[in-house]
């Protein structure tokens, strides 16, 4: 144990020297502005960077440095025996077939995608493109999955980590640019690669403007109410309860979403976390959604309309269930000024070509198992309109569902099929009472069907009711 630590420590500093060392070898950041200048012109940033530069060999660095650190933390210090590679594991995980992970979902679709985030930070902080950080993030993930990891080389975890990771990746990236330009410590929170690499190599990390278009953080409480029932031939279960919450959220939306044309993708996305905390019950969810390409068209002066693919990856987990959405979609959003008033309205089509849900059964002690997962793909549809006037104030109603099918029985023997309708609402209403506070409330409901448990459904019905007060800008 000692000298594999010895090594892994020896094998940390000769990374890092070798990448302060590549990194003296560039150019100086005052030069890069005139080189932005022409890249930016000359090339299409679809598919180049806009940095002006570019360092593979930092990335792949900081890349491997990751999976390293990973892995020595839970090796020596949660002691995952697991974990523990050698080289006739790494040749077995080369030349098998890749298996089916059936891990929790906190660790498969919170962790993968984080950890994910960092290949891909790591890559964007180089001067990499979507594209190419995109590939050193499937790399990185390569790399964990069959020579750092010494358990099966898990296909879905592969996928989720590359995919999801991408998506978190280019909005954290973004993100920690814009905090990194009011205090460092905002760009280590959502960079923590990016400010590593800007120490090591000297460069700024931040920009020179901002590109946000709105942000808000909300804070309230309410009520939460939820109802799980189940109906089949073997079983008739239901469970509800109803409780006093604790409501926050929050959002933020990165450059214009009714007027913005691309430049790179997923150069304008929205983000928000939130969630309802009860006494006896949690609720959260987290969305990210990304242009991924987009055309405006500008039908007359008070009408900004846009057309264009997004990608997403969304989801929420709760005490008794979850769900997770990769997905790609073609949407449409018009925005039509009349002076101080706004009106907008939009739809997406979406297909969800990786999901993870849970899939839940009542079993014949009446006890619900919402822990085991199901891997979906389907269509999904979202709509949504609004409406702002500083007099009667802003006014939101949105709704998506989803009909999700089943992989199928995809874990080692595990029959962990299903079919899946998801329909989410959500409405409200927010009020200016002085400067950039306002006083609002929400409802959100969410209803989940399984609808292959025998002859009846399993279903879930969530539905929460907030007062709060917001901070926005």
């Amino acid at each position: 144990m000692r000298n594999r630590f010895i090594f892994s420590v020896l094998i940390l500093a000769i990374l890092f020297s070798g990448t302060k060392l590549f990194a003296d070898d560039e150019k100086d950041f005052s030069q890069e502005e005139t080189v932005l200048e022409k890249s930016s012109e000359e090339k299409n940033l679809l598919l180049f960077s806009d940095a002006g530069w570019q360092n593979y060999f930092t990335a792949a660095t900081e890349i491997v440095v990751t999976n390293l650190v990973v892995y020595n933390f839970c090796t020596l210090i949660l002691d995952q025996s697991w974990k523990k590679i050698n080289l006739s594991i790494m040749w077995k995980n080369l030349t098998s077939p890749w298996l089916w992970d059936t891990s929790h979902f906190l660790k498969n679709q919170v962790a993968h995608p984080y950890f994910g985030n960092m290949y891909f930070t790591a890559s964007r902080s180089n001067g990499l493109n979507f594209w190419q950080s995109f590939l050193m993030t499937a790399a990185g993930s390569f790399l964990w999955e069959n020579c750092i990891e010494a358990g099966n080389n898990s296909l879905n975890d592969f996928i989720t980590t590359t995919f999801s990771g991408s998506v978190v990746g280019e909005i954290l990236y973004r993100l920690g640019n814009e905090g990194a330009r009011i205090n460092p410590w905002l760009g280590v929170l959502f960079n923590p690669v990016g400010a590593l690499n800007s120490i090591l190599t000297g460069r700024k990390l931040g920009t020179d403007e901002s590109h946000i278009y709105s942000m808000s953080f909300d804070l309230g409480c309410g009520l939460v109410g939820e109802k799980i029932s189940s109906i089949n031939s073997a079983v008739d279960f239901s469970r509800a309860r109803l409780a006093l919450e604790l409501f926050f959220n929050a959002a933020v939306v990165y450059q214009n979403p009714y007027g913005h044309a691309t430049k790179e993708f997923m150069d304008q996305f929205s983000a928000s976390v939130g969630g309802q905390i009860s006494g006896n019950g949690y609720f959260l969810r987290a969305d990210f959604d990304g242009e991924f390409f987009s055309v405006p068209v500008y039908l007359n002066q008070n009408a900004e309309t846009n057309f264009g693919a997004s990608l997403n990856y969304d989801g929420f987990y709760g005490d008794s269930g979850f769900l997770s959405l990769n997905s790609i979609g073609a949407f449409f959003k018009q925005k039509i000024n009349f002076g101080e008033n706004f009106f907008a309205y939009g739809g997406e089509c979406d297909f969800v070509f990786f999901g993870v849900t849970d899939s839940s059964y009542v079993d014949s002690k009446k006890i619900v198992d919402p822990w085991d997962s199901t891997y979906t793909f389907g269509p999904g549809l979202r709509l949504y309109a609004e409406y702002s006037s500083p007099v009667a104030g802003d006014f939101y109603l949105g709704g998506q569902c989803e009909y999700l099918a089943s992989y199928g029985n995809t874990p080692g023997g595990k029959s962990l099929s299903g079919n899946f309708f998801i329909l989410n609402l959500d409405a409200g209403y927010r009020h200016k009472i002085y400067r950039n506070l306002g006083l609002g409330i929400s409802a959100e409901y969410l209803k989940k069907i399984r609808t292959d448990v025998g002859t009846g459904h399993f279903g879930r019905d969530f539905f929460t009711a907030s007062l709060f007060v917001e901070y926005g800008f």
